[in-house]
């Protein structure tokens, strides 16, 4: 089997979680140093990869997740989600989401996920590169201004390392949770989630039919 599908097991899923995590802490604290220092356009680029590799703690956790509850996981799908940049940062959104819903400012933070998405992560090469900017020309990273999305994306990056934390510190103690049933809490919270989203997907024209065959395809 190739890399590309290799199985693994369920402890070998959580330990890439705590690596996935303790990585995101350090690019997450590098960055912190290198904003200190006004080097806004390196730093912005360690956050966007912090908050890359929270989100491939989320795939990680699915996975994780399936397998001890006698799910088999189709493993080709499995690396293609966790390596793609797409796939990470929809993972970081559901659970910036779910944090937002879940939160006791969820106004405030869920206005700082909505604000963070609707600009993208995907300027994280401008960060780094020279390249051509909107207005034709080339630019240094150095020469865009980072002091806009930069509390915004600190922000949220430190929510969500703070939650990957919920989930336990030890092998052990993230076996246990991802074992255990979701709490009323956790469902409530998926519930208003859900809320959400359909009023959007309603506000967005789209229909119930439409809506239903979408639900229908994603779980079974």
């Amino acid at each position: 089997m190739t890399a590309n599908r290799k199985a693994v097991t369920a402890e070998v899923l959580i330990h890439g979680m705590i690596a996935c995590r303790a990585n995101a802490q350090e690019l997450i604290a590098d960055a912190d140093l290198l904003m200190a220092g006004g080097r806004h356009a390196r730093s912005y680029a360690l956050l966007h990869t912090a908050c890359e590799e929270l989100g491939k703690f989320a795939v990680l956790e699915i996975g994780a997740r399936g397998l001890l509850r006698g799910k088999p996981l189709e493993w080709k799908r499995f690396w293609q989600r966790f390596r793609s940049h797409d796939s990470k940062s929809a993972q970081l959104e559901v659970q910036l989401l779910m944090l937002a819903a879940s939160s006791s400012d969820t106004d405030e933070f869920t206005g700082l996920v909505e604000m963070l998405f609707a600009r993208g992560l995907h300027i994280r090469n401008a960060a780094l590169y020279v390249d051509l900017g909107p207005d034709g020309n080339f630019r240094r990273p150095s020469d865009i201004d980072f002091d806009v999305p930069m509390p915004e994306l600190c922000a949220l990056a430190a929510r969500a390392l703070a939650a990957t934390y919920q989930r336990g510190e030890t092998p052990a103690e993230i076996e246990v949770h991802l074992k255990a049933a979701p709490s009323c809490d956790t469902v409530q919270t998926a519930d208003g989630l859900w809320v959400r989203v359909l009023e959007r997907m309603r506000d967005a024209g789209i229909q119930k039919e439409k809506v239903l065959e979408i639900i229908n395809k994603r779980f079974t």
